[in-house]
């Protein structure tokens, strides 16, 4: 009897790993993230070329809870929550100090080698790149707007001592815009 309901539990066990283990494989090569699952390369999408009137309105992303963006290396998607402030766009990693972080917290340490991202947004697809920020006004300023939309506020203290990585998402350098 102990041995039967020992194999049946082994047996759920072993289906549910390989569940799970085959769903995150998928994921490696879905059409981007979906909610908190790393998701593969963008799939879909209109590539904006912009200059010409074509430009992201970041003003218009102050009231949205979330934006999907892309890294280059490796080609990993993900959702991320933002903050707009003085028409300047936002994105942090927080737990950055905590062991357990490290397990999902990847993207931050990909970005030191490859800041170049594409934001995709309503259909539209932006390229862009991460500059880290650790300025004590500019991190107050994107604090006061995590607070308001998600009850989470970052404090320079915070950035300061690497518990937040702050970055602003500015347009990629043209000298070097893949």
């Amino acid at each position: 009897m102990v041995t039967k309901l020992f194999k049946a539990i082994l047996g759920i066990t072993g289906v549910m790993i390989i569940s799970v283990s085959a769903f995150f494989f998928y994921m490696r090569y879905h059409d981007g993230p979906m909610e908190l699952i790393t998701g593969g390369p963008f799939q879909s999408g209109t590539i904006v070329a912009e200059g010409k009137g074509n430009t992201l309105d970041i003003s218009a992303l102050k009231d949205r809870s979330t934006i999907e963006f892309q890294s280059g290396a490796p080609p990993r998607s993900r959702t991320v929550w933002l903050a707009v402030h003085d028409s300047r766009l936002f994105i942090a990693s927080a737990y950055m100090n905590e062991n357990y972080a490290r397990i999902w917290k990847q993207w931050p340490h990909q970005i030191k080698d490859n800041n170049k991202i594409l934001l995709r947004i309503d259909g539209n697809i932006y390229q862009r790149q991460l500059i880290r920020t650790y300025d004590p006004e500019i991190t107050s300023a994107a604090g006061l707007e995590t607070e308001r939309k998600y009850g989470l506020k970052i404090v320079p203290e915070d950035v300061k001592q690497e518990h937040v990585w702050l970055y602003e998402v500015v347009a990629r350098n043209q000298d070097n815009p893949v």
